[in-house]
């Protein structure tokens, strides 16, 4: 994906809401509403960084009764190692 760079847009411009877009505010925007801008998109990654933990998590155990099972079968077929 490229990076776009919008130059001196207004705070409530559609362009702030793409993803890839850097904006550049037309005039200056709040301390306040800065902070909760970041902090929605701290909690947007937190959300993604626990999606992604659980599908690891869950592709681990999955790996672990794949391999138990190959253990299994090569004890019963007479192929232990």
């Amino acid at each position: 994906m490229r990076t776009v760079a919008a130059l001196f847009v207004m705070a409530d411009s559609v362009y702030k809401s793409l993803p890839g877009v850097e904006c550049f505010d037309a005039q200056p925007e709040p301390i306040e509403a800065r902070i909760t801008r970041r902090e929605e998109q701290v909690k947007r990654l937190e959300r993604k960084i626990k999606a992604l933990t659980t599908r690891l998590r869950t592709a681990r155990r999955s790996l672990a009764a794949l391999e138990r099972s190959a253990r299994r079968r090569g004890k019963t077929e007479g192929n232990e190692p």
